[in-house]
């Protein structure tokens, strides 16, 4: 069966002589045949797909089999893409969302071959198969649990502890009787009704608010809204915000554009990198914002 083949590759590979308008007696053409490492699971996935009766060229591209002649090379992710997207990775605050992360852009966090975006996403798709009804069911309820990456679980450990001084890291065995110990998973909601009459949530345009602290404006984007459903704790729904500053341009040039963001009560932020949590009892309000680029 691969005879064929074969020959065809080796004429190939040791060239031909065709004849061209500027070279009359003919120009040698060789096709060299190299090695691909791949993956071979996604490689029997897209196989499959060269049948007669395919209606697309693999599971993974939406594009029906009849329109791949109007199919165009589209560029490639660039650096500043690739830096945004692990940026991304790095900022969420669970690692569910840092899952989402890694199936929609590729980027992961352990760099190792074994543990890459393809091969992650080939077995998974093979495990669809064995799935049944009563283990999608249980993974979409264990869903409805955020957990803290470390980075927000210290901050939130840090914030919680100047009303409680003797919460505890769920990490410090261990733990005195009667304690009470700050666990590492919290309920996530998506949108709460704020005492002022606002709605917020975690969606635009409903996510990026203004806090009034005495004399000063803070704004920030909402990341999470937890309930921590702890009677222990005493303590309301509240919002975790990432801090953004407001940025007032000094130019000459831009005072003119100054007047005009005031008067249309918009602002120049720019993030802090720094997490700000909220309680309800605190007023909040929606901002119209302008954000700078990088």
């Amino acid at each position: 069966m691969l005879r064929p083949i074969i020959d065809e590759i080796y004429e190939l590979n040791n060239g031909l002589t065709i004849p061209t308008p500027e070279y009359p007696h003919g120009q040698k053409v060789a096709v060299k045949v190299v090695t691909l490492v791949g993956d071979i699971v996604a490689a029997h996935k897209a196989e499959g797909f060269k049948s007669n009766s395919a209606n697309k060229l693999c599971s993974w591209f939406e594009v029906n089999v009849s329109t791949q002649q109007k199919l165009k090379l589209e560029r490639s992710c660039t650096g500043r893409k690739f830096l945004e997207a692990t940026k991304h990775w790095k900022d969420t605050l669970s690692k569910v969302s840092q899952e989402k992360v890694a199936i929609r852009t590729g980027v992961h966090c352990t760099g190792s071959m074994e543990e890459n975006f393809m091969s992650k996403f080939c077995q998974r798709k093979r495990l669809e198969f064995f799935k049944d009804q009563k283990t999608d069911n249980e993974e979409k309820s264990l869903h409805k649990n955020l957990e803290f990456n470390d980075k927000t679980y210290f901050a939130l450990l840090k914030y919680l502890k100047q009303s409680h001084p003797d919460l505890c890291d769920y990490s410090m065995l261990p733990h005195p009787d009667n304690s009470l110990v700050l666990r590492k998973f919290s309920r996530n909601l998506k949108s709460i009704n704020w005492p002022t009459g606002l709605k917020l949530s975690m969606e635009a345009p409903n996510n990026f608010v203004k806090l009034k602290s005495g004399l000063n404006e803070q704004f920030g984007i909402i990341r999470c809204i937890l309930d921590l459903s702890d009677p222990k704790m005493n303590s309301g729904p509240f919002i975790v915000l990432e801090e953004y500053e407001l940025v007032n341009n000094r130019e000459q040039d831009f005072k003119q554009v100054e007047m005009l963001l005031h008067g249309l009560d918009l602002a120049h932020v720019l993030p802090t990198q720094q997490l700000v949590f909220v309680p309800v009892s605190d007023g909040l309000g929606l901002a119209a914002y302008l954000q700078l680029p990088d």
